[in-house]
């Protein structure tokens, strides 16, 4: 089990049980306490919660530390939230789906409803967040070399990543990108998400893009796929006329937040 992986899991510990002691994680994990500890101290640097003598406790949602962080995974656009809310209607119980880095992956995972029971597999931090208040969804998050671009950006990449995904088969994946052309294709502007966004869509019986409006007509620095590849897309409602057309000439269904 990767650091990740440990330490989603004792996430999930605190979340059910508030604390949690050293020597039942080394049994739970079967690890040995110095490895328990330096996961409890990577956690407590994120703020999600404090150690004491012997274990830790979850800090209080009302703590100002988490609740920084919750109202940063909460400050989504009204059309960010708006294509979450399209892609878990494509959603269907019991799937297995991943959910790529991102804004749009933490409006998806923030939409997901209450009670509906699925696997979701993600290397985003606070999309495994989001999950890890509806006990009905499992979270694998994915191990590897933690990277924070940014207070909403914080995603897990490289080898680690790579290799516990080629273990991995999911039903649906959910990915973002950041631009669309009709002769550039799909592409993103961080090659550690490429990396992610590439294994996840190879791993998929079915990949569904997440795009802003503003990604059209636009391309960034890494190229994911030709744009005639592409099997569904979720967007808002004002996509243009040229791609709505390109889109029903090649047969490639476009969910608008506006069919909603």
């Amino acid at each position: 089990m990767f650091s990740e992986q440990r330490q989603a899991k004792i996430m999930q510990l605190l979340k059910e049980y508030n604390e949690v002691t050293v020597s039942s994680l080394t049994s739970i994990l079967s690890v040995s306490e110095a490895t328990v500890r330096r996961d409890l101290e990577t956690l407590e640097k994120m703020h999600f919660l404090h150690r004491t003598h012997g274990g830790a406790v979850l800090i209080s949602d009302n703590s100002p530390d988490v609740r920084a962080i919750v109202d940063q995974a909460r400050e989504f656009s009204e059309n960010s939230d708006n294509i979450g809310k399209t892609a878990a209607k494509l959603l269907e119980n019991n799937e297995i789906i991943a959910i790529g880095p991102g804004e749009l992956g933490q409006a998806f995972a923030r939409n997901i409803p209450d009670g509906f029971c699925c696997t979701v597999i993600t290397n985003d931090v606070l999309v495994m967040l989001e999950l890890l208040k509806r006990p009905s969804v499992k979270v694998i998050m994915v191990g590897g070399a933690m990277l924070k671009e940014s207070d909403n950006d914080i995603f897990a990449s490289g080898e680690l990543a790579i290799e516990t995904l080629d273990a991995l088969h999911v039903d649906k994946a959910f990915l973002s990108v950041s631009g669309i052309d009709v002769e550039k294709g799909l592409t993103i502007k961080n090659y550690e998400h490429a990396l992610i966004w590439k294994k996840l869509k190879n791993i998929s019986n079915e990949t569904i893009i997440l795009a802003k409006e503003e990604a059209f007509d636009k391309e960034d620095f890494i190229k994911l796929m030709p744009l005639n590849e592409v099997k569904k897309i979720i967007s808002g409602k004002d996509v243009s006329n040229l791609y709505k057309k390109y889109f029903f000439e090649h047969g490639i269904p476009l969910y608008m937040s506006l069919d909603l």
